[in-house]
């Protein structure tokens, strides 16, 4: 459940071993190469064009194959072994390519013959050769259709009038195909004429030879093309049986220019090639392994750069492995920062759970991912995710007293009711605000959690002081406060701890939230000098028990350590009004112990004594900004505030569910048609619901962890760790 820890190493081998080499190192698939130069420009033209044109042969092949039944899917399994045999199938992709380009010519062909046809076969009747139609001296000729007979007619009334002839030759899907002669002298205001009535022209004057012979030749044409693409239709099964040769080809070439690019990238002596890369420490003996099997091949640890970032591979159990997604979609963490998989998990489904809040709607998601881990494995981590999740919207749904809306009341069944009410805490439109005290305390929780996470990792890297400095200090604030709130009245003897907590953690705050390691003395002296003040201002104001007294002498002592430090260090500048200053104020600090003078004299000199100092003063600048900081922590109540969000999103799910319920219930009561009508609006309904309802789940949840939870204790910013390894599209390897 962390960042992996990977180690830097440094390959070597031969240039005549280098395609074997690096096939190897694919096939494990546990190195990380880094691109330690410019990739040469060098373009895999003919590489390239191969795949792409077995990508088109089996797109084509997987088209045309007889569909598989429902639920059966085979999957092309082969050994890497033979994976890695030479894969020379250029022409079986150019046979496949030759034949469907003879396919899709012949369709083609058929395709403009029954356009042809289409556009002759009206004219049958005709028994002119059509060249001889369009060669009258006196006349021009015009075929083509009106859209309905009352245009036909309207044009054959006005025919003598305008001294032209028509003829009605056939009528096909109520257009009028026509024959129309015009003297060439009236033809410009004729045609315009024609073209009022909607007449569309058709021009057949490529067609030589009557209508019928046309019509005969073509068909002739149709039934030849069909005679060929029946005997290539013959030869589907052999080439369909030729899919598992392209895929495992197709898979082979794309690898193979995957490690053309990769060397693109290596350093290269005129002798060996040069591969630098990150191995898991884990798999680091199997690398060794590998490289020992070639005789040129050589395998050093070595250390890498100063400011050099190792890229960053998650190792978690497999009950956090579907959660890594989340992580992936916000940014890897860095090498050195804790892996937020496991910890965001829970809350991730919590959260989903009360967004849903819905255990009608979980039963349907949580079977619907079942389905889908089967059938889509490549992503089945997603669906394992979405299945999690489905169960705490089952849990939520069933203490809320929602399932499917309220569709059990209004069934009415007691038996369905009384089940589903032993699970019911309470019905959030009856009592909203329980559920607004959920969210909200879930986020308080939340915040908490990712600030005891920085703590935690500040301690696993041995690097404690920043987070004591920020993330405990703000921990500390936050819990004081809360106590103080709501347990200062039931135990009014704590109320003071908590008081003072409250005071020193917003002290520590001001003065150490800008964090210098060099001014780590002053800082801590100064925070218990602004500390001892509270503490001083507690007694004189009795918030503080009696006992509390002793505490005052230390933080006196602190006080007076403080003095002789800045006395020391301004031991060569001394001057009289300084010496003066350091008097009044250890005067002052014995007056205040022998209760003479009160507090604020003494808190005052003793700040301007510690301020004499010139580095000390650089301290005022990062008192501003650590008040500024304290400042910024109100933003914590818009924190959580913001996980009402929750409560919101819960309550929309079973309202919208209720209303569509309310629907189907009205509509029911339709004579005949309203059993199906309500059935038809339970179902889309209720689908639209959920599909909205996971997609606002996700989203919101996300926005959680990324806004809220993640900026408390991870930076991210990591480079994934990508291995050198094998990638198939249809083949599975074993």
């Amino acid at each position: 459940m962390a960042v992996a820890k990977v180690n830097k190493v440094l390959l070597a081998c031969h240039n005549s071993e280098k395609e074997e080499f690096l096939s190897a190192l694919q096939a494990k698939g546990i190195i990380h190469i880094t691109k330690i130069k410019e990739a040469l420009k060098t373009e895999e033209r003919s590489l390239t064009d191969l795949i792409n044109a077995a990508e088109e042969a089996i797109a084509y092949l997987e088209k045309i194959k007889p569909k598989e039944p429902a639920g059966i899917s085979k999957s092309l399994a082969i050994r890497v072994e033979e994976f890695f045999a030479k894969q020379d199938f250029s022409s079986l992709v150019q046979k496949v390519k030759e034949w469907k380009g003879e396919i899709n010519f012949l369709e083609e062909k058929e395709k403009e013959i029954d356009r042809e046809l289409e556009t002759i076969e009206p004219f049958a009747s005709l028994p002119n050769k059509i060249e001889d139609l369009y060669s009258l001296k006196n006349f021009e000729t015009l075929l083509g259709f009106f859209p309905s007979t009352r245009l036909w007619a309207e044009v054959a009334e006005e025919s003598e009038k305008r001294e032209f002839y028509i003829k009605e030759i056939s009528i096909f899907s109520n257009r009028v195909y026509s024959l129309i002669l015009l003297p060439r002298e009236k033809g410009k205001e004729i045609r315009e004429f024609l073209s009022e009535k909607d007449f569309t022209l058709i021009d057949l004057r490529k067609f030589s030879g009557t209508v019928g012979e046309n019509i005969e030749r073509l068909s002739a044409a149709k039934k030849e093309i069909k005679e060929k693409k029946k005997g290539l239709d013959i030869k589907i099964k052999d080439f369909i049986s030729f899919l598992p040769e392209l895929q495992i080809g197709a898979d082979y070439y794309e690898n193979l220019k995957i490690r053309r690019e990769i060397g693109n990238y290596l350093t290269r002596t005129k002798s060996s090639v040069l591969i630098e890369g990150w191995v898991r420490e884990k798999d680091y003996q199997e690398l060794a392994e590998t490289v020992s099997k070639f005789s040129t091949g050589v395998l050093t640890r070595i250390k890498p750069e100063l400011k050099e970032e190792p890229p960053v591979a998650l190792e978690n159990k497999k009950a956090f492995q579907s959660f890594e997604m989340v992580v992936n979609l916000y940014g890897m963490p860095s090498y050195r920062e804790i892996d937020p998989t496991p910890f965001l998990a829970p809350f991730f489904v919590i959260f989903f759970g009360l967004c849903l809040s819905d255990a009608g709607y979980g039963i349907i998601i949580f079977l619907l991912s079942l389905f889908l881990i089967q059938k889509f494995k490549k992503i089945k981590n997603f669906f394992i995710l979405l299945a999690v999740c489905s169960l705490a919207t089952i849990f939520a749904g069933a203490i809320t007293n929602s399932w499917f809306g309220d569709i059990l009341e209004r069934v009415g069944i007691p038996f369905l009711k009384n089940f589903k009410d032993r699970f019911v805490l309470f019905d959030p439109f009856q009592d909203p605000l329980t559920f607004f005290y959920i969210s909200l305390a879930l986020g308080y929780i939340h915040l908490n959690y990712g600030l005891l996470l920085e703590i935690y990792d500040s301690f696993r890297i041995k690097n404690p002081l920043p987070a004591l400095c920020n993330e405990f200090l703000w921990f500390l604030l936050l819990n004081s406060l809360t106590a103080s709130f709501f347990l200062g009245k039931n135990l009014p003897n704590w109320q003071p701890v908590f008081i003072s907590l409250t005071l020193i953690s917003a002290a520590g705050l001001i003065t150490l939230s800008r964090f210098a390691p060099h001014y780590l003395l002053r800082h801590l002296l100064f925070f218990f000098i602004l500390s001892s003040l509270f503490l001083f201002l507690g007694f004189r104001f009795r918030f503080l028990p009696p006992t509390f007294i002793y505490f005052k002498y230390l933080f006196f002592l602190l006080f007076l350590i403080t003095i002789f430090f800045s006395l020391w260090e301004n031991r060569q500048g001394l001057t009289a009004g300084k010496i003066v200053l350091y008097s009044l104020t250890l005067a002052s600090f014995f007056a205040y112990i022998g209760n003479l003078i009160p507090v604020l004299p003494f808190i005052i000199l003793g700040i301007m004594a510690i301020f004499l100092s010139p580095i000390n003063r650089q301290l005022v600048k990062k008192l501003i900004w650590g008040a500024y900081n304290l400042y910024g922590g109100t933003s914590f109540i818009g924190i959580i505030l913001s996980y009402i969000r929750l409560m919101a999103l819960g309550m929309m799910t079973a309202g919208i569910g209720m209303a569509v319920n309310s629907i189907a219930w009205m509509v029911k009561g339709i004579p005949i048609l309203g059993i199906i009508l309500a059935f038809l609006v339970l179902l889309i309904g209720h689908t639209y619901n959920i599909a909205v309802s996971i997609l606002g789940a996700f989203v919101h949840t996300l926005r959680l962890n990324y806004v809220e939870f993640f900026p408390r204790f991870f930076t991210g910013g990591g480079e994934k760790f990508s291995p050198f390894k094998l990638k198939t599209k249809y083949v599975e390897l074993k």
